[in-house]
């Protein structure tokens, strides 16, 4: 996760001193994404891998925990973020590149985030920052330098991503309200005495 933020902060940096080498910076960034993968494969034959931020334990650090599913989930996105960054190579300077690489780094983070976070509010923000990214990404122009920004495209994934975040943090609040904790591991150790209603009414919010 550290990995594509660190690339989405550094392209503008970069883009004032060199625009040409903040280009690659988000595909090194992705091809670093896919190495650190291909390490963490070997040892997700022996199950899930579990860490928190800073050591401590939940619920002051925030848990992560990649399984073989996740795992496979989260180099498929790498793998779309790195087909969509190569196919962009070969057109020149256009405008907005900036933004959208950034905004390709910061959907990555964010896709790959949510599916090894162990926390269900760590969850809602990363789904946060993919939509985020996702709004940007649909208001800039698909091809053509005389094109403006297509508000019309980026205000209707707004709004639908306005109201599917309110949808999943009104599952996640439902669920805190039950359980007294957001992480999915302690979740699932108390699911058994939350009534069902409440669980049924989560799950279709989410």
């Amino acid at each position: 996760i550290v990995i594509p933020l660190a690339a989405a902060f550094l392209v503008p940096l970069t883009s004032i001193f060199s625009r040409s080498f903040a280009r690659w910076i988000p595909l090194f960034g992705l091809m670093g994404m896919a190495v650190v993968m291909a390490f963490n494969f070997s040892k997700l034959y022996d199950g899930a891998i579990t860490s928190t931020t800073g050591g401590f334990d939940p619920p002051w650090g925030i848990s992560l925990v990649m399984t073989p599913l996740g795992g496979l989930l989260a180099t498929g996105m790498i793998g779309i973020g790195l087909f969509v960054l190569i196919s962009s190579i070969g057109e020149g300077e256009r405008p907005y590149h900036g933004v959208y690489n950034t905004m390709v780094m910061m959907a990555t983070a964010g896709a790959v985030g949510m599916v090894i976070t162990g926390d269900l509010f760590n969850m809602f923000v990363f789904l946060e920052i993919t939509s985020i990214s996702g709004v940007v990404l649909a208001a800039i122009p698909r091809d053509g330098h005389d094109k403006g920004l297509n508000w019309r495209g980026a205000a209707i994934y707004a709004v639908i991503g306005g109201v599917a975040s309110f949808m999943v943090l009104a599952a996640i609040g439902l669920l805190y309200g039950s359980t007294s904790t957001l992480n999915i591991a302690q979740i699932a150790d108390r699911i058994q005495g939350v009534d069902s209603f409440v669980l049924g009414a989560a799950f279709l919010a989410i």
